[in-house]
């Protein structure tokens, strides 16, 4: 492990970083949990279309706000840069395929 000046990387201390493994591991969990508990109360109630389409909307919503607040309120990771560098990356990759695929066309 690099510390420097009592950092563990960069400007994350090592209990942030203990903190922010905690908070994933439980959102996962807890929405996993919660995905089994809907489909277990909903499924003799409701079709399962419906009970289906909750408990997954219900599961990947807490795994957003969970994965959220560990990146952003705890080791204070742009997200919203990371998201439009991955979306730039997205477009570079795109557009060469693009190219090569009509100049193939075309021959």
């Amino acid at each position: 492990m690099a510390q420097i000046n009592g950092a563990f990387i960069e400007s994350v201390s090592l209990q942030s970083f203990i903190l922010f493994i905690f908070v994933v591991i439980f959102t996962f969990v807890l929405g996993s949990i919660l995905n089994l508990l809907i489909i277990k109360f909903l499924k003799e109630r409701v079709r399962p279309v419906i009970y289906k389409t909750l408990s997954k909307m219900i599961m990947y919503g807490v795994y957003a706000l969970g994965l959220y607040f560990a990146f952003q309120k705890i080791i204070n990771f742009n997200i919203t840069a990371s998201l439009a560098a991955i979306g730039i990356l997205g477009i570079g990759l795109l557009l060469p395929g693009k190219g090569y695929n009509a100049e193939k066309d075309q021959a």
